[in-house]
């Protein structure tokens, strides 16, 4: 069997002067290799280790198998639950995380409430136990962060939480 790719995606954005940009599917439900090459492979071919993604505007089949590293990056600064959080992925090296916390060796970025779907998942396939122990950990803490600003009913507002509110919210789990 041809080595599979990374993910694949059920359509893929296209453009011409009439319509512009577009949102193509073939008609025979074909998925698109990362996103470019159309296959031959139907989301039922796919191996039990793809699992399906909502990422804007469509559903990806996300690889679990051979990925090498996967990083965690919540994003503190705005009002929406996971919106601007981030899931790094690489199948192919160490991510290399930079000192503002982002990452640009990744293969696959996900945003949004699909983190949570993706971290049970490769739990569930006993993905780097320890790895996922500090992925949890950093999503608790966003989850205790967003419990403390949702309470306080902020309507919207940004906020830069400062060192007593880290210390308010986290205590000594910082």
């Amino acid at each position: 069997m041809k080595k599979l790719a990374t993910y694949y995606v059920d359509g893929k954005i296209k453009y011409n002067k009439k319509n512009g940009l577009y949102y193509y599917q073939d008609n025979d439900k074909y998925l698109f290799a990362q996103g470019i090459y159309k296959t031959k492979i139907k989301e039922e071919d796919l191996p039990d280790y793809y699992i399906k993604v909502w990422l804007h505007p469509k559903y990806i089949y996300l690889s679990l198998k051979g990925i090498k590293d996967v990083s965690y990056r919540p994003n503190f600064h705005n009002n929406h639950y996971r919106k601007y959080d981030a899931l790094y992925i690489s199948y192919n090296n160490k991510l290399i995380i930079n000192q503002d916390g982002y990452c640009n060796n990744y293969d696959i970025m996900i945003w949004g409430p699909e983190i949570n779907h993706i971290v049970k998942e490769l739990e569930k396939c006993k993905y780097k136990p320890a790895k996922m122990r500090k992925i949890k950990n950093l999503m608790d803490k966003k989850n205790k962060w967003y419990k403390y600003w949702d309470d306080r009913n902020w309507n919207g507002n940004y906020f830069f939480t400062s060192e007593e509110v880290w210390n308010e919210i986290l205590g000594d789990e910082k």
